[in-house]
């Protein structure tokens, strides 16, 4: 194997990997979306679009599951569980959204930034 083609199985791994994190990062937007329209009182009931971002936020993290390290993918693992309880629950009516997912979140972003940039690139 050539050094070229293992350069580009790696960096079509890391775009693998960084659409895989962008697309999870979607499905939190539509969550959170979802769940704001529920704590300004807006009826939200479990229908055809809270099933479909059900589905996507599971796909989601099983591609994450399938081409990440595991520091990644156990910190998608925590932060996917609360968004799905914030999409099918959410925090009591005038809780705060910002922090509901909090420091699952703030882990999330950490273990991605870790798996698409080396220390000595981005920092």
């Amino acid at each position: 194997m050539s050094a070229v083609s293992i350069a580009q199985q790696k960096a079509a791994l890391r775009a693998d990997r960084s659409d895989a994190i962008h697309g999870l990062l979607e499905v939190a937007a539509t969550i959170y979306e979802i769940a704001d329209n529920r704590n300004e009182g807006d009826k939200v009931e479990i229908d055809d679009r809270i099933r479909a971002t059900q589905q996507q936020l599971e796909f989601r993290r099983r591609s994450i599951d399938l081409i990440c390290r595991p520091e990644l993918r156990s910190a998608a693992d925590e932060y996917t569980a609360k968004l799905f309880w914030l999409l099918v629950e959410g925090p009591e009516k005038g809780g705060n959204l910002n922090e509901y997912a909090d420091p699952e979140e703030k882990n999330f972003y950490e273990a991605a930034r870790k798996e698409l940039y080396a220390p000595k690139v981005s920092d």
